[in-house]
């Protein structure tokens, strides 16, 4: 889909890609889906304190598609608005029986606060056109760990959101966040039931997690067939003072939970 050159002075860099394919029984059925992050004006860099490191002046998500099984992708298009560049992160697509195209994304605020955004695809003869992205979620903390003032995590955290459509058209989303700066890490589920092409169609998040001792994060999702919502995530309730220790409760490194919806 796109190829940038390292100059070793100033490129681009394409970075976490997701891909989906539509399943539904629509005429475009069999089409691939992917979306990622373009990082534009990146340059590597040295400093005494951290050694080399990359540093990039901007970033946008982009989407593309393919109707003949990834043989060829259409070109990149922007699914963010231009207000959200270098602030928009961990894009994830997905598509529903209808043959609409979801993709969610995470925007930066100031002061280390997050929003959920979620932009719709649809297909108008042979043109497909996104919606204006539009919030899904309250403003959140990014995970820290704040909860716990001895934890110091050896792997990076994110609050990105993953996303799933039911067979009946519903999209649920999960993530991880923190309700302030000073609390644990929850993994937070909103749901649009009908008619998700706007803010006011998404619910009010939920806690996922059945035990609220420790730290709840990296969450996915999936719905099966029978409308099945599964959930997993990774979870410290054992171990609420060290986040390197994850428990589980039906598999290692993870906990389960399945809903109804």
């Amino acid at each position: 889909m796109r190829a940038n050159l390292n100059t070793k002075r100033t490129f681009n860099i394409e970075d976490k890609p997701w891909i989906a394919v539509d399943n539904s029984s629509t005429g475009t059925s069999g089409y691939g889906y992917a979306s990622w992050s373009h990082f534009t004006g990146c340059q590597n860099k040295f400093s005494i304190f951290y050694g080399y490191y990359l540093s990039c002046s901007s970033d946008v998500v982009n989407g593309a598609y393919s109707k003949n099984h990834g043989q060829t992708w259409s070109t990149p298009v922007l699914i963010n608005p231009s207000g959200q560049n270098g602030a928009v992160q961990g894009s994830q697509v997905t598509v529903g029986p209808d043959g609409r195209v979801y993709v969610g994304y995470e925007f930066f605020g100031s002061g280390n606060k997050r929003q959920q955004y979620l932009s719709v695809g649809t297909w108008t003869g042979s043109t497909l056109s996104f919606s204006a992205p539009f919030v899904i979620t309250p403003v959140f903390s990014e995970l820290t760990f704040s909860g716990c003032s001895t934890c110091t995590a050896s792997y990076r955290v994110n609050s990105f959101p993953n996303i799933a459509v039911s067979p009946a058209g519903n999209v649920y989303v999960v993530y991880g966040g923190q309700a302030d700066s000073t609390s644990a890490a929850q993994v937070y589920f909103a749901a649009c039931t009908s008619n998700c092409t706007s803010t006011n169609a998404s619910s009010a998040p939920s806690i996922v997690n059945d035990n609220l001792a420790g730290d709840h994060f990296f969450p996915a999702i999936a719905v099966d067939h029978g409308g099945v919502i599964h959930t997993s995530w990774f979870d410290t309730r054992n171990n609420p003072s060290n986040p390197d220790y994850c428990s589980n409760r039906a598999g290692p490194f993870r906990a389960l939970r399945s809903l109804t919806g």
